[in-house]
């Protein structure tokens, strides 16, 4: 089972004229083991939210070393994460099940309550 970390860079709250009573967090998210089919858990806590409603990433999840990159998708119905890798042009991003996603790092923003 994968996990996901998170550290905050800044905290935005309450400001109606960009997201109503929305809080955004912003920060790193650091990936740790491997994915499963269907996707990993991930809680609002996480975020230091009560209810997630969005989680929008500012580009793909890279490893450590820069060397690779993957695309994550953020189930905020289902409080899971999938990754997604290019492996060809014949089957563009297929989901990385099964696989170690240990120290890829991703910017997100997360909006909720």
């Amino acid at each position: 089972m994968a996990t996901v970390t998170f550290s905050k860079s800044s905290d935005v709250t309450n400001q109606p004229q960009a997201f109503g009573q929305l809080k955004a967090v912003l920060g790193t998210a650091t990936f740790a083991g491997s994915t499963t089919d269907e996707g990993d858990a991930f809680t609002a806590s996480l975020f230091g939210l009560n209810k997630v409603v969005a989680v929008i990433p500012a580009g793909p999840a890279v490893s450590s070393d820069g060397e690779a990159a993957l695309l994550v998708s953020w189930n905020t119905s289902t409080l899971k994460f999938t990754t997604y890798e290019s492996t060809n042009a014949a089957n563009p991003f297929p989901e990385k099940a099964g696989e170690s996603i240990a120290d890829y790092t991703q910017v997100v923003l997360a909006l909720g309550y």
